[in-house]
């Protein structure tokens, strides 16, 4: 079966694999496990390779496993060609037994049924539906298909959902816990007696700060170990004006970007008043007040990130140690996070 040789022809599509045959045949089962993922496709739409049903068995075997091994495992693989593939045999394993069962009676040519079991893995697996289907025609060009495709598609798409409730990307996202919400309320949640409501999985008396305050005050914030704050213009009236994240304020204490005290006005870095002085006045102003104009990069705060990813708490040992350390060389000294926190911050009541 593996060593079978057999004649070319004359197609175009097709990069032949001469393993252990003559010049002018190929090896079936070698021209399509050791040519690219494209050039398989396209050997299995154009019927540039000629199978056997145990050939068909065989590369649909082994392409099923690998595609459920790489899904699996920390490497780059890809789906959406693997998915093509594994469609397009099953589409021949089905064209073949229909053909074997009832040589007489089927109108459809063998690519038809390729292509149609391509469309119905790729929604089976994805859940798409007119993507797929849009994606489909145009690349082959065979509108005559629309219809079978488009039942294809529902009925892999329906049948997805009696085994899993989500795409194969959706059921990634729930193996790796990654905190994404979901399209629709819970089921659980919106139609239970006795629903989750948000004040049983807030934090009551929420810690506030505001865009611009002494290094003291953010650090007795920070002492709190929330994950972010809410950003309020005042703390009487308390009008929620943004979100900062807390390890974002850290990456500012850390880097020491100070704002010079006569720039700001109330509660916030008044930008007429830092126009209004020279920029040689500043300038002044700053270095005796030891104020070192600091840029913070995207890439400062990658690194808080990825320890939380890591340990699962930002405010570890070594970070309480750094803020102490800040809090008392430079607490009576202001920092400015209007630049970092979110100003459309979502409410929940």
């Amino acid at each position: 079966m593996i060593g079978r040789c057999t004649k070319r022809t004359d197609d175009t599509f097709t990069v032949y694999q001469s393993t252990n045959c003559k010049a002018d045949e190929y090896n079936p089962v070698s021209t399509l496990f050791f040519n690219t993922e494209g050039d398989t496709i396209r050997s299995l739409l154009a019927k540039g390779v000629q199978l056997t049903v145990s050939e068909t068995f065989l590369f649909l075997g082994v392409w099923f496993i690998m595609q459920t091994m790489t899904y699996g495992i920390w490497v780059p693989a890809g789906l959406f060609l693997p998915a093509i593939i594994v469609g397009c045999t099953m589409g021949l394993m089905y064209s073949d037994t229909v053909t074997y069962l009832w040589p007489d009676s089927i109108g459809a040519t063998e690519e038809s049924f390729i292509l149609v079991g391509a469309a119905a893995m790729l929604s089976g697996q994805s859940r798409l539906t007119y993507s797929i289907a849009v994606i489909i025609m145009e690349t082959t060009q065979s509108l005559n298909l629309f219809l079978p495709v488009i039942v294809s598609i529902m009925v892999a798409r329906f049948t997805g959902y009696l085994v899993s409730k989500g795409s194969i990307s959706d059921q990634a996202l729930l193996a790796k816990a990654l905190p994404i919400l979901p399209d629709e309320i819970p089921y659980a949640s919106q139609f239970a007696e006795n629903p989750i409501e948000a004040q049983e999985i807030m934090t009551p008396g929420p810690v506030t700060v505001r865009t611009c305050m002494r290094v003291k005050e953010f650090v007795k914030a920070l002492k709190k170990k929330h994950t972010a704050f809410p950003v309020v213009d005042d703390h009487d009236n308390r009008h929620l004006i943004g979100l900062v994240n807390a390890r974002f304020i850290y990456v500012l204490l850390k880097k020491k970007a100070w704002v010079a005290p006569f720039l700001v006005q109330g509660d916030q870095v008044d930008e007429s008043n830092r126009l209004s002085n020279s920029n040689s006045r500043i300038d002044i102003e700053e270095e005796r007040m030891g104020i070192n104009r600091v840029e913070v990069k995207y890439d400062d705060f990658i690194e808080p990130l990825e320890k939380v990813q890591e340990k699962g708490n930002w405010y570890t040992k070594e970070i309480a140690s750094d803020i102490q350390r800040i809090l008392e060389t430079d607490g009576e000294k202001f920092i400015d996070i209007s630049q970092v926190m979110v100003d459309t911050p979502y409410t929940a009541m």
